[in-house]
């Protein structure tokens, strides 16, 4: 890649569990039975800089909370051809267990993060009294990036901004107040990292919430947001655990089938 603004995505698919729609979807749900869930990380790199988009869980936390945990997902960066002393950034979507483990592997990078994030997860609402809400944070996640705020090296951020050229976050909450998507430039044109803003494509497609958020008002109407960011194409929103994901996209090798996509490349698949 010739240009400094234009970068290639990788997904790498780190874990999954099943998910019953009958719980996970506001009614009126989708058929019933078991939907998979799969848990990813990405990579955004360029000649100039490697760029984690999310952390994953530890081994530890996900056995506790009964995920199948596929491979480390920080080792798994080796599958892309970077190790995680070369990651200069690490944007983190939001504190869920599953996106802000092992943040203590990045010695090297900077992490950016929503303020409104941030006094979500030390507020009064992760008390054992709200499951709900406090259920899906880990306080050693959070005690980690506090950590790494009094070392100086978290960029705390009030609201959408352009990161760098070529790389926007886009504060879209519902899901957590102070959640945020990844807008990137790539050779096919803008790319919506857009994790958990929506867990599936249907999401958007039909409009259709899942049950964890804390503002129902802003999880819909982020169903729009991502829609005109990714400019009305669906092949340019990808999301948080649909594995239409490894289905869609093409691998860098067919060792890494239903390991590591890029989406910075045209589907292949529906």
């Amino acid at each position: 890649m010739s240009s400094d603004d234009t970068y290639k995505i990788f997904v790498i698919k780190y874990a999954t569990t099943n998910m019953n729609r009958e719980t996970f979807f506001v009614p009126p749900f989708f058929p019933a039975g078991e939907i998979q869930f799969d848990y990813y990380i990405s990579v955004i790199a360029n000649e100039k800089r490697v760029i984690l988009v999310d952390t994953g869980f530890r081994e530890e936390t996900g056995r506790r909370r009964g995920r199948t945990l596929l491979r480390c997902p920080v080792e798994s960066l080796s599958l892309c051809g970077f190790d995680a002393r070369q990651v200069d950034d690490v944007i983190l979507t939001h504190l869920h267990y599953d996106h802000a483990g092992n943040m203590g592997c990045f010695d090297s990078a900077g992490f950016h993060i929503q303020q409104r994030e941030i006094e979500f997860v030390t507020s009064s609402m992760m008390s054992s009294a709200n499951p709900s809400l406090g259920g899906s944070v880990e306080s050693s996640d959070v005690h980690a990036l506090v950590d790494l705020i009094f070392a100086g090296r978290v960029n705390i951020l009030h609201g959408s901004t352009e990161l760098m050229p070529g790389i926007e976050l886009h504060l879209v909450g519902g899901h957590t107040p102070g959640q945020q998507l990844v807008r990137v430039k790539t050779a096919r044109g803008w790319v919506v990292l857009a994790n958990d803003t929506c867990h599936y494509e249907k999401n958007v497609i039909d409009r259709h919430p899942v049950r964890a958020f804390v503002d129902l008002r802003e999880m819909m109407e982020g169903f729009d947001k991502i829609m005109h960011l990714a400019d009305g194409d669906m092949s340019r929103i990808i999301p948080g655990h649909d594995p239409i994901v490894m289905q869609r996209f093409p691998s860098p090798d067919k060792s890494l089938k239903d390991i590591v996509v890029r989406v910075d490349l045209p589907p292949v698949g529906n």
